[in-house]
């Protein structure tokens, strides 16, 4: 008796790893690439440069261009500003959003109609839960959407020591980490 069940318990397993194996994608288990920032720069001259920022020397930026994937170096001396474009975290917050307003609005309805017996007690609760989550949803978005900000940095006419504090928060943000002097 005891070996039917160990072995019930032992397939009940393997087909639980087999499903989660052909369900969730490889790529998912595989450690991924860090992508730099993308940022645009414009220079003293109004030229604008906009790319994937590779990497912060003292003296100059590494970026790759996606247009022409080409690698360009610009020089600290030649930059007027630098914006990052913040990578949006709106279908993260959504997505918590709409789990939670759901979970809440199921529970908080199916709580009130403990005790209630007149056929209702299966559709409320479930009505509940899907306007909530739409609800959810949207403040999700709209907070994460807030919380993911944009900065520009204004290279021009700093002081060196300011210079170098934007360079060590902008390579923070590069593919590959470089040591800022």
């Amino acid at each position: 008796m005891k070996e039917s069940k160990v072995k019930q318990i032992f397939r009940q397993l393997l087909i639980a790893v087999v499903f989660f194996s052909l369900i969730c994608p490889g790529n998912l288990w595989a450690k991924k690439e860090k992508v730099g920032a993308t940022i645009v720069v414009t220079k003293v001259d109004g030229q604008e440069v906009k790319g994937e920022l590779l990497k912060v020397k003292n003296d100059s930026l590494l970026l790759l261009v996606p247009e022409s994937l080409a690698k360009v170096t610009i020089g600290i001396d030649e930059i007027d500003t630098i914006f990052i474009k913040s990578k949006s975290k709106k279908g993260n917050g959504g997505l918590l959003g709409l789990v939670a307003g759901g979970a809440v609005g199921f529970l908080l309805v199916n709580s009130a109609l403990q005790g209630v017996n007149d056929g209702s007690e299966g559709i409320f609760p479930v009505v509940a839960g899907v306007g909530c989550a739409a609800v959810g949803f949207i403040i999700g978005s709209g907070l994460s959407r807030a919380a993911s900000k944009s900065k520009t940095y204004r290279i021009k006419g700093k002081f060196p020591i300011q210079i170098k504090s934007i360079l060590k928060k902008l390579n923070k943000k590069a593919r590959f980490w470089g040591r800022i002097k």
